[in-house]
């Protein structure tokens, strides 16, 4: 039943975006070297974009539950995360422009999961490296998100990690950089062109603005916006209440969590930052939005799901009656 409401909605929103986007839709593209070189290739192929756009965004919302399924973040297993990533992540717009806010979704959420694996009482260097390299690729598609990075040593002294692990980390963060410089000066370029291209995207003012960019999903949208930020910040609320119960390892991920949402939204700040922040955004929320379904009954929660999900539907079919 999950996979088969998740393809309906994902296909919804790809008809819906294809057909009727909004103007910000196909606008929004890469600005770093990585993520032009990715969206150079998937380009010209709109089928196989989407098949990508697909399969990347499928992997990015079983992980999340995952996450809430290994560390027993919920009394019994549950893919309501699945549902909830892709309705926070697509339900409002989806960038078809480019492949960059799928795929740092995906980033995001591996150095996430790593960074969980490593609160161990042994030391775990692997798992604090691949969490910091895929921080440190990040940037490389989305120069916004840049700010992110912030959350290596936020995260290092949340699971209590040794200094070796914290120089191991760091060697990860800037290890993407390194390979990028590297191979730009390589093919001719400055070794700093990376670098320059990072500093010019994070101050470059976008156009439109993130602010005109969410105003053009109208009324509906900007309510369905506020609808899934309520209940975020409900669950944030019941987080809070309920921490000192706890479980170690649980209140850890809730605050390592919350945290990143706070950095995440903290991109919407930057002049340049695009639609691509929500779909960042869309990780943490739908894993701490989650804690609404698990510690409210059954029908409530049922209630509350219909109604995002029946909500994500009328949004998207609103364009093609010309209503909004």
């Amino acid at each position: 039943l999950i996979a088969a409401s998740f393809i309906l909605l994902l296909g919804l929103f790809f008809i819906r975006a294809l057909r009727m986007p909004y103007p910000v839709e196909s606008e929004t593209s890469a600005d770093m070297p990585l993520g032009l070189l990715l969206d150079g290739i998937f380009s010209g192929n709109v089928l196989f974009s989407l098949i990508a756009f697909s399969v990347v965004t499928a992997i990015t919302a079983v992980t999340i539950a995952r996450v809430i399924d290994k560390f027993s973040l919920s009394n019994t297993p549950t893919f309501l995360p699945v549902i909830m990533y892709l309705i926070m992540s697509g339900g409002l717009f989806i960038p078809t422009g480019s492949l960059s806010a799928p795929l740092c979704s995906l980033l995001l959420t591996l150095s996430a999961w790593q960074m969980v694996e490593s609160f161990r009482r042994t030391h775990t260097f692997s798992n604090v490296f691949k969490s910091a390299l895929c921080l440190g690729t990040i940037p490389l598609l989305y120069s916004p998100a840049a700010l992110v990075a912030v959350m290596l040593p936020v995260t290092l002294i949340i699971y209590v990690r040794s200094w070796r692990e914290t120089v191991t980390g760091f060697v990860g963060l800037a290890l993407p950089f390194v390979i990028a410089s590297t191979l730009s000066w390589i093919s001719g370029d400055h070794w700093l062109a990376t670098w320059t291209a990072l500093s010019e995207g994070i101050t470059v003012q976008s156009s439109p603005t993130f602010l005109d960019a969410i105003m053009q999903a109208g009324i509906p949208g900007l309510c369905f916006a506020g609808f899934l930020t309520a209940l975020t910040l409900y669950s944030i609320l019941i987080i809070s209440f309920n921490a000192r119960r706890m479980r170690t390892r649980a209140r850890k991920i809730y605050i390592h969590f919350i945290i990143l949402l706070l950095v995440v939204f903290s991109t919407c700040l930057l002049p340049s930052a695009t639609i691509i922040t929500l779909a960042l955004a869309a990780v943490p929320a739908s894993l701490i939005s989650t804690v609404f379904f698990i510690r409210h009954k059954r029908k409530l929660g049922l209630a509350i799901y219909l109604v995002l999900v029946f909500s994500a539907v009328v949004i998207n079919i609103l364009p093609f009656i010309g209503i909004f």
